[in-house]
């Protein structure tokens, strides 16, 4: 398994010299938890290890809410190699501040049609009153004694 080194080169390593500190998270899966997890057992002649960690990755919640609890029940010993708290806490201020700028906009938006509403509204009642006006030119008022036949 690739790990980083202290200068930032990578180096090839067995999964049992992994730790939290030179782990590499694939890309797209910062979302999850990244676990490394075996049951150690020995071998009882020799005191060999027989047991080999291996790396799983769970859902968030699934992991807090379920899996951590059953894994310690089920008798795994399992070191976290990356959290997403604080990963997916970025990403949702990520997310807050893009729809506060997609309201923004659209308020924006909105503000802007409705001026736009409102002076094609006058320039419609302008439009009406000129015409109107044009009409009455023609006609004289009933109280003048005139009319228009």
């Amino acid at each position: 398994m690739l790990i980083k080194l202290d200068d930032g080169r990578m180096k090839d390593v067995p999964v049992m010299d992994v730790t939290p500190q030179n782990y590499i998270v694939p890309d797209g899966e910062e979302g999850d938890y990244h676990v490394k997890m075996e049951i150690v057992s020995f071998s009882p002649t020799d005191g060999r290890r027989l047991s080999k960690p291996f790396i799983q990755k769970f859902d968030k919640k699934i992991f807090e809410n379920v899996m951590q609890r059953h894994l310690s029940l089920q008798g795994y010993t399992f070191v976290i190699l990356h959290d997403p708290t604080e990963y997916l806490k970025q990403k949702e201020e990520e997310k807050r501040q893009i729809q506060a700028k997609m309201k923004a906009v659209r308020d924006r938006s909105e503000a802007q049609k409705a001026k736009e509403f409102e002076k094609a509204v006058e320039k419609a009642v302008a439009a009406e009153i000129a015409k109107l006006s044009k009409k009455s030119k023609g006609k004289t008022d009933a109280d003048k004694g005139t009319t228009d036949r």
